[in-house]
């Protein structure tokens, strides 16, 4: 059997079940929860369903055989910043804050890959669902790599983006700019129950007794969600050290996960751990 791996250096996000779950950022609570402003009329985009009867045809010819990522989402490539969406409210003397609302029709998910986007010193972006009981945030610059940001999965077929913009950065703004719109029509669960029992006859099953001994790396194991010109994504894969013993957050995935990057397209991560909470 041939093998191709592929070593990634990751920006590493620790999720989990929560009733109020903030599982990608810094923490903290959104402003927009404290302001009176009713979230119903935020402007709202509006993205009709793709085909799913047509992408999940797609998705049976390619699924279980290694050759590209379990593809979750379809991309709505867009255009969206301050300048053309979303409403601005004055909090005074305590800033402003810019928010918008996404649906997409019958989505299982939305998440989003942000470009061009700078968050200076003090600004802070989050992203929520309506009923405030799911938060991503709050992103910093140290979250943005060249410009971008591709985010988890926010639950339901409507998210709320919130920038807010501190007293001192009234006059420096920053730049938040989506460029796409991931429609989940598969979710995770269905990706890990439609992954059990697909393994080569070569792999070793974590939970049988082959693992005996080796539970520390068994720790290791990472889901990992890519977003590339073929679509968006789940792929597995695995944390690994290097001989320094820095601790550099390199990744070890098959190259397949990567489907796309080969033709020079731009890819984007993330990589969540699940943990099974009280059972740590």
């Amino acid at each position: 059997m041939k093998n191709t791996a592929l070593l990634l250096l990751a920006t590493l996000i620790l999720s989990g079940s929560f009733s109020y779950a903030q599982i990608h950022g810094n923490g903290g609570t959104p402003i927009g929860f404290k302001v009176a402003e009713d979230l119903k009329s935020i402007p709202n985009v509006y993205f009709s369903s793709p085909d799913i009867d047509a992408l999940r045809a797609e998705d049976a010819e390619v699924d279980g055989k290694g050759i590209a990522p379990w593809r979750f989402g379809y991309n709505n490539y867009t255009d969206l910043d301050f300048n053309n969406s979303g409403r601005w409210i004055n909090l005074g003397e305590n800033g402003r804050l810019w928010q918008l609302k996404i649906t997409c029709e019958q989505a299982q998910t939305v998440n989003l890959m942000f470009t061009k986007t700078q968050i200076p010193e003090g600004n802070l972006l989050y992203l929520y669902n309506p009923e405030k009981t799911f938060v991503l945030g709050a992103f910093t610059q140290n979250w943005i790599y060249e410009g971008s940001l591709f985010t988890e999965l926010v639950p339901g077929s409507t998210l709320i983006v919130e920038y807010y913009v501190s007293p001192e950065n009234i006059n420096n703004r920053g730049n938040i700019h989506i460029e796409q719109v991931v429609h989940g029509y598969r979710t995770a669960k269905e990706f890990q129950e439609k992954a059990f029992g697909g393994s080569a006859s070569c792999n070793m099953n974590v939970a049988c007794s082959d693992a005996n001994g080796w539970e520390d790396q068994i720790r290791s194991a990472v889901m990992l969600a890519s977003n590339s010109s073929a679509g968006s994504g789940f792929c597995s894969g695995a944390l690994i050290n290097n001989t320094a013993n820095d601790g550099k957050p390199y990744v070890l995935t098959a190259n397949h996960c990567a489907s796309g990057i080969n033709a020079g397209a731009t890819i984007s991560w993330f990589f969540p751990f699940q943990l099974a909470i009280g059972n740590l």
